[in-house]
């Protein structure tokens, strides 16, 4: 999924890719958040 990832953060630029590259944000973030969160409790 980095891979993934990192094109989003170029094509930001590009306002056809709008919806996405809002959505990878966002999902990014929330994501490395719940994941952290979760391994720690789950640890």
């Amino acid at each position: 999924m980095a891979k993934g990832q990192m094109r989003p953060k170029k094509e930001v630029k590009k306002p056809k890719k709008d919806k996405t590259s809002k959505a990878a944000p966002v999902s990014f973030e929330k994501g490395i958040s719940a994941n952290g969160e979760s391994s720690k409790k789950k640890s």
